[in-house]
């Protein structure tokens, strides 16, 4: 009996290294038969060596998954790709898979591994698998979110720097795109200079930024820059008060994690340090008086 499962397992095994090799291969003849054709190719890039692995199985997951009614959940997880940078990567299709495609995986290596296991580990490790990439979304939105947020007072001071040197505001833009260094705050804003030089309005493009970003400080900014741009206020005076505005609500947010930092190193405090130095002091005198040195 362990033999033939072991030759089942060893049967499944190079079934799915085949398969993903075939998928790459087709996949790889797909693309040059449209290069040949004179078809641009746009490939996915992705940073997660998980998902880089996963791809050609959820290429094949697609069609099934799609069938599967998820409106809310799309409508919440697009807005959470573009705040994420996540639209280069994956699609909203292939992560609506990818879900599946690890719930699936997680069933299969504790079948593997624990194939004993109790009932409640079944559904508790497809629900992790299954839950896996959401959390992973997330992360990256956060992540992104914080970049954006630390990056947005130095934007604010070259953009406020550039018109009041004289240059008009989708110049001043312009220059700060071209000058900064890569961050995801001046990657949106190259996005937002695009599709305005497309022929948006600048009060759309800057609602498309704020929108994509989801960050509550960018939004702020974003509305009174459309306020002063519909009154015909100085934008000048405008970007240098809100350059001010941030740089104070960048160092008042530090000074509250500074405060949250303190209280949340009282615990470790208490319960690892103390005793240890407690031991150090006072254990010698413990010791000395009963041994009755």
């Amino acid at each position: 009996m362990i033999q033939l499962t072991l030759a089942a397992i060893l049967v499944c095994a190079f079934g799915a290294v085949f398969l993903l090799a075939r998928a790459f291969w087709l996949r790889g003849r797909q693309e040059d038969t449209l290069e040949s054709l004179g078809a641009t190719v746009k490939t996915r890039v992705a940073r997660s060596l998980l998902l880089k692995w996963s791809r050609p199985c959820l290429v094949r997951l697609v069609p099934l998954t799609n069938r599967v009614p998820a409106e809310t959940w799309r409508r919440r997880r697009q807005r959470d790709l573009l705040a994420g940078g996540l639209t280069g990567e994956i699609s909203l299709d292939e992560l609506w898979a990818y879900k599946f495609f690890l719930a699936l995986v997680a069933l299969v290596l504790l079948f593997m591994f624990k194939h004993d296991a109790s009932w409640w580990a079944w559904p508790l490790a497809a629900w992790l698998g299954f839950y896996f990439p959401d959390r992973w979304v997330r992360d990256r939105v956060n992540l992104r979110q914080r970049q954006i947020v630390r990056a947005l007072p130095q934007v604010a001071d070259m953009l406020a720097l550039s018109v009041e040197a004289g240059l008009d505001f989708m110049g001043a833009l312009a220059k700060v795109v071209k000058k900064s260094r890569p961050n995801p705050l001046v990657e949106e804003l190259g996005d937002m200079l695009r599709e305005i030089q497309l022929g948006a309005s600048r009060a759309d493009g800057l609602r498309g930024l704020a929108w994509r970003c989801n960050v509550m400080s960018l939004s702020s900014f974003v509305a009174v820059l459309i306020q002063a741009d519909r009154l015909g206020v100085s934008i000048g005076q405008v970007l240098r008060a809100q350059s001010d505005k941030l740089r104070t609500e960048r160092f008042q947010q530090a000074e509250r994690l500074g405060a949250q930092a303190t209280q949340k190193i009282l615990f470790p405090l208490v319960l690892c340090i103390m005793p240890a130095v407690f031991i150090i002091i006072i254990g010698p005198l413990i010791l000395k008086y009963a041994l009755g040195y």
